[in-house]
């Protein structure tokens, strides 16, 4: 009965040392291919290092701003003045009403950022700038891009038709062909790699843009705020404009009824023939046109108080936008950690490495024990084992 159990245990004791004797021959594996290792590890080092040493370093110009706090109800206080229905104007908000809440406006904002209309509106502004010849020139923000990050060199070693234009006008709807190319091409670089936007705790925004100018770098996120600034105040605004024209079209032409009704009655009274009529029909004349003129005043008043009305709430309620930290010089500079990558390098090139030397034995271990295998086969049918012997009677 304890013979089994012996057994076990020596099975279990052999088997203990099978994994031992395996562990110690991989580490002896190790120790004996150490250089490899250590090689892939320093050559993966040194790649990392050099590829992260060598860019450039960038300047990063931060902008922050949030929405006017007073301007969701600044935009609510001419309809609140004028009423629902009284120019004929519906109260809710139209296509190009931005104020339905400061939560969706600042979802707005973010969306108009992405936008090609904010960019095109930054970028075709007229800055002063030193270009890369070091020599200061006032041109539009596009064509500094152009010449101080090297497309126009790019694209006159690849003989592109573009590497000769220069943006010379502020209107898209007249540009060209070329002149839409160069511009969604600078468009693209900054938007998928230069600039990005953040929501910061209580509805602060946050704009980064970098590159590796800082005097672009400074003046382009200025000049991004200030269309911004522009674009949603107007659109903001736009309703209110119309419903303000439109109360000052309705006051001049009360004004246009009043002045004739006053030259009516005024010229009622001054008829030589007044005495001629009867009196009774005289009397209901003059009054019936009185009524008529007091009318026309009273209507032509309370046009201008709403004329009135939509002119200050249009005033009050720009600008929309609040600044609270512009970029200022120095700027910050991003470059990445090289010693921190080669650290990264070495240990990524030392698991490389070990994961070779192991995976490189196991296999030359299984391919040995498979041809173990097959040499006992091959033995086994050349040397058959003897037919048992026949039973005798």
């Amino acid at each position: 009965m304890n013979q089994p159990n012996m057994q076990m245990e020596q099975g279990g004791t052999t088997s203990i040392s099978d994994i031992l004797k395996l562990v110690k021959s991989y580490f002896w594996e190790l120790i004996r291919f150490s250089w490899l290792i250590l090689g892939i590890a320093a050559l993966l080092g040194w790649y990392m290092y050099n590829s992260k040493a060598s860019q450039p370093r960038q300047f990063v110009a931060n902008y922050t701003f949030m929405l006017n706090e007073t301007s969701g109800t600044d935009q609510n206080f001419m309809q609140q003045v004028l009423g629902s229905g009284l120019l004929g104007f519906a109260s809710g908000g139209g296509a190009n009403d931005l104020s339905s809440g400061q939560g969706a406006q600042v979802a707005v904002l973010q969306e108009l950022l992405k936008s090609r209309k904010i960019l095109e509106l930054a970028l075709l502004k007229k800055r002063a700038l030193p270009g890369a010849d070091g020599i200061v020139k006032e041109d539009y923000l596009i064509n500094h891009y152009v010449d101080i990050f090297g497309l126009r060199e790019n694209w006159k070693k690849e003989e592109r038709a573009i590497a000769e234009v220069y943006i010379t006008h502020d209107s898209t709807s007249l540009f060209t062909e070329q002149e839409n190319s160069i511009l969604l091409t600078v468009y693209y670089n900054i938007s998928k790699y230069q600039l990005a936007n953040d929501l910061l705790p209580g509805g602060i925004l946050s704009l980064t843009f970098k590159t590796t100018n800082e005097d672009f770098s400074y003046e382009f996120l200025r000049s991004l705020y200030a269309s911004l600034d522009q674009y949603y105040t107007e659109k903001s605004v736009e309703k209110q404009r119309n419903i303000y024209l439109a109360a000052v079209a309705r006051r001049d032409s009360l004004r246009t009824a009043m002045e004739k009704a006053e030259q009516s009655y005024i010229s009622y009274l001054d008829k030589g023939n007044v005495a001629a009529r009867g009196q009774h029909s005289t009397a209901i004349e003059i009054q019936f046109m009185a009524r008529m003129l007091t009318g026309e005043m009273e209507a032509y008043f309370m046009a201008i108080r709403n004329a009135e009305a939509a002119k200050i709430a249009l005033e009050k309620q720009t600008p929309l936008l609040q600044s609270i930290d512009k970029p200022i010089y120095p700027l910050g500079v991003d470059r990445p950690n090289s010693f921190l990558y080669l650290i990264i390098g070495i240990f990524a090139g030392g698991f490389l490495g070990t994961v070779i030397v192991i995976g490189r034995k196991a296999l030359r271990d299984f391919l040995k024990a498979e041809k173990e295998k097959e040499r006992l086969r091959t033995e086994a049918a050349q040397n058959p084992p003897p037919p048992p012997p026949m039973p005798t009677a």
